[in-house]
């Protein structure tokens, strides 16, 4: 159960500071809160939460030991950078009607950032099961983009310019310690 914890909370944390829930509060304005688009997150999650963790299946053999600590380190390294250094986007002028582009679009940002990079970390260095592993970010990103979705321009009145930094240094602090630890 831990694995699924450390997930879920790691999830929640990159992608509720990041820009993934702002981009989707701002597709749901733009959308006016149509249900097409929790459509969207579901299939959308759904892929975040195999897709790194069915190459971590892969992975796991080679990152024994420090290697698999120095990896986790790396993935909250790039987590933090991309928190503290990448704005988001602005809202789209003219957002897609389909379903299954807003999933597309949605997936391949989720799965491509640093929360997907963190999850296949996690779940490459897990001692748990990885089906924990996928149900944690899962969960963790099904509840943080529904509630931007739900939020719609609310999700922008939130104090952003003071949870990216703080997390990001929180991430970058915890990348630290860890690889301070896998080299020594």
């Amino acid at each position: 159960m831990p694995t699924f914890f450390l997930a879920f909370l790691a999830t929640v944390l990159v992608i509720a500071a990041g820009r993934d829930a702002l981009f989707v509060a701002r597709l749901s304005e733009a959308h006016s809160r149509a249900p097409g688009l929790h459509v969207a997150i579901v299939l959308a999650v759904l892929a975040f939460a195999t897709v790194p963790v069915w190459l971590a299946g892969s992975m796991a053999p080679l990152l024994g030991g420090a290697a698999g600590r120095l990896f986790v380190a790396v993935a909250l390294l790039v987590a933090g950078a991309e928190l503290l250094l990448l704005r988001s986007s602005p809202a789209p002028a003219e957002p897609t009607q389909s379903t299954v582009a807003t999933a597309l679009v949605l997936a391949v940002r989720l799965v491509s950032g640093a929360s997907g990079f963190l999850l296949l970390a996690l779940a490459a260095r897990g001692t748990a099961p990885a089906a924990f592993t996928a149900a944690g970010g899962l969960v963790g990103a099904l509840a943080v983009l529904s509630a931007a979705a739900i939020a719609g321009e609310d999700w922008e009145r939130l104090p952003l310019a003071i949870v990216r930094p703080s997390v990001g240094v929180a991430l970058l602090l915890a990348a630290t310690v860890i690889g301070w630890i896998a080299i020594t």
